[in-house]
This record gives C-alpha cells, sequence and structure tokens, in this order.
C-alpha cells in the first residue's frame, strides 16, 4: 500500500451533530492523495457509528476506536498510525473549505518543515477571518521574530490549520503530554519548532473553519485554574529559556499579562478562592521582565482591564483579594439579573 501525503487526525468525542460536516468536508477536498484517522474516543453517543459508516464508504477513512482518555491520547494514537510525509490535525466540530489542503501543500518546498494558515471563525452571528497578513517564512535563527509576531494568536496556540512533516514527529519522539488539561497542544507546536530544522511557512489563508460555541465561556462553567496556571508555567518558562530575546519581547509579555488575566477571571469566576491563588497568578508575571502595559488588554473588556490594573498597581493583598471577590460578586448578580429579564421577556 502506497504511503498517502497526508495523514488528517481527528480525535472524535460526542459530537454526533457536527461530525458529518467536518468528515464530508475532507472528502470533497481537490487535494485527494491522503489518509483520514477517526479516533474514536470512546464517545457515548452515535459518534463511533458515523465512523464506522463513512469508512465503508470510503477507502481513505480509518477509524480506531479506544476507552476515553482525552484529546491529547486520541490525537497520539492517530500518530501512531500515521503512515503519510505530512500530518495535520482537525477538531471533528470543525470543517476545512475544499482547496484547504491544496493551498497548504503547495508550499511545502525548500525544506519547510511546518506550514501554517490562518483561519476563520464560525458562531451563530458570522464568519470572522483571521489571516496571518500575507505569506512569510522564518527560517530556524528567526523563530523568535515568529512568536514576536503570532504569540497571542491561535497559529501558535493550536495545532489544528497546518502541516508537520511526520520525519520531524518519528525522529524526535514527538507525543502530546497526556497530563495537561489545558495548553497541551500549545506545548507540542512549541516543541515541534524546537526540533525542526527547515523553515517555517506562514501562508495568508484562511481555509480552517474554526467553530465557537456561543456560551460556553460563561460564568456559570467551572474552569479548570489549576491546568491553565500549569500551562503558563511551562509554556512562558521554556519560551524565555529557549529563546532569551524572548524575556524582554514586549508582545511576549502583552501576551502573558493576558493570559495571566484570564486565569484571574477564571479563578474568581469559580468562586471559593483563596489569597494564595492571586498571588500565585502574581507570580507568573516574573516570567517577562517588563513593565505592565494595560492598553492592549483594553479591548478585552472592563473586567480584563480592571485585572491588569490590580497587577500594574497593586500587589497580592487582602485588599485587592476582596476587591476582585466584590467585583466578581457583582458581576455574577448582573448577569443572573440579565437572564432572568431575557426569560420574562421571552414570555
Amino acid at each position: 500500500m502506497n504511503e498517502p501525503a497526508i495523514s488528517i487526525i481527528v480525535p472524535v468525542y460526542r459530537v454526533e451533530q457536527y461530525l458529518p460536516q467536518c468528515i464530508e468536508s475532507i472528502r470533497m477536498q481537490s487535494f485527494t492523495d491522503f489518509e483520514l484517522l477517526l479516533i474514536d474516543d470512546g464517545s457515548p453517543d452515535g459518534s463511533g457509528a458515523l465512523c464506522d459508516a463513512y469508512a465503508r464508504e470510503d477507502h481513505r477513512i480509518h477509524v480506531i476506536h479506544k476507552e476515553n482518555g482525552g484529546v491529547s491520547t486520541s490525537r497520539n494514537r492517530g500518530l501512531q498510525h500515521a503512515r503519510g510525509t505530512w500530518v495535520t490535525f482537525i477538531d471533528s466540530d470543525d470543517w476545512i473549505d475544499r482547496d484547504y489542503l491544496s493551498g497548504l501543500m503547495a508550499q511545502t518546498y525548500e525544506g519547510a518543515d511546518l506550514i501554517m494558515g490562518g483561519y476563520k471563525i464560525q458562531s451563530r452571528r458570522g464568519a470572522m477571518t483571521c489571516a496571518p497578513g500575507g505569506d512569510r517564512m522564518y527560517y530556524k535563527q528567526e523563530v523568535a521574530c515568529f512568536y514576536d509576531d503570532f504569540i497571542a494568536a491561535s497559529l501558535v496556540r493550536t495545532v489544528w490549520g497546518g502541516l508537520y512533516a511526520c520525519a520531524v514527529i518519528r525522529q524526535n519522539e514527538l507525543r502530546f503530554d497526556e497530563t495537561m488539561a489545558i495548553g497541551e497542544d500549545t506545548l507540542f507546536k512549541f516543541n515541534y519548532i524546537n526540533a525542526m530544522k527547515g523553515p517555517v511557512v506562514v501562508v495568508n489563508s484562511t481555509g480552517y473553519n474554526w467553530r465557537s460555541v456561543e456560551g460556553s465561556a460563561s460564568l456559570s462553567k467551572k474552569p479548570n485554574v489549576e491546568g491553565w496556571y500549569q500551562y503558563i508555567q511551562l509554556y512562558y518558562s521554556s519560551l524565555t529559556v529557549q529563546f532569551a530575546e524572548s524575556k524582554r519581547s514586549v508582545p511576549v509579555k502583552n501576551s502573558l499579562v493576558a493570559d495571566c488575566c484570564s486565569a484571574v477571571f477564571m479563578l474568581y469566576s469559580r468562586g471559593g478562592v483563596q489569597l494564595q491563588q492571586l498571588a500565585q497568578a502574581y507570580s507568573l508575571l516574573s516570567l517577562a521582565s517588563q513593565k505592565i502595559d494595560i492598553t492592549p488588554i483594553k479591548r478585552k473588556g472592563l473586567v480584563m482591564v480592571l485585572i491588569a490594573w490590580l497587577f500594574k498597581y497593586s500587589k497580592a493583598t487582602t485588599v485587592s483579594h476582596s476587591f476582585l471577590r466584590i467585583s466578581f460578586g457583582l458581576l455574577k448578580w448582573k448577569q443572573r439579573f440579565s437572564g432572568q429579564g431575557r426569560r420574562l421577556a421571552a414570555q
């Protein structure tokens, strides 16, 4: 059996509603030399049966059923079975445009080890295009510039949206960290970029469609703050150690501040916060050695600006802790009151 040019790895778990659109978008690609690996992660709905049905229709589709273990275990299982020269990852609730694969494959030249493109955010309100802003190439010695340009973008933080050389993954035995609950894809990409020798190619295309499910980030959820702290610590410490200039980089610092603000937001949204948990967020800020600039945070909303303001002008004290508790209490009350108003208006 000939090896395909691309192995497409799709972890599958409880996506019966969205899976057909994902698989059909892959089957209809103008570039046809691929294998599709559907990794059923013990899904309790009909997703596994859907995978099997598609495999009977298309010889390029291979299904692997496994016990539930999380997205990292599914991606790792896919990497074990991948036979392609290149690997790409697609989330099972997303889909790709018809020329997505052909557009990326057109850039596999000059020894490139990683080809990445932009994407579109798809929500009920419509599509929002997130393009890289032009075709670019970063050689190994320019990787720090790549992080400066894209540190806050999904281009760096996700594994979907690009092609990875299978040879680099095999030779360096790269795998996703199955112990991480958040940021495992960011760390995989970081380790991959460190291991590769060829350049990174960024393509000004937006053929990947990322489905945004509205309401998934509400204050009623119980976020994994500990996992978020672990991710920030591992990612930024690795980045600043590997690339010394990143510790002085303004984009890296701004990204770190934004991530710490998000961590505090999740922490106080969850409730039951201890002062030492707030102090941990403050300690993470030392991973970048520059003064905090609130300006880049302003577009993220009033609450995030408030947290950034506290980072800049205060310490982790009982005063700042109490201030945040009161602020989030008022925010939750406002959300609850607004929700009741919407329900009454709908009656």
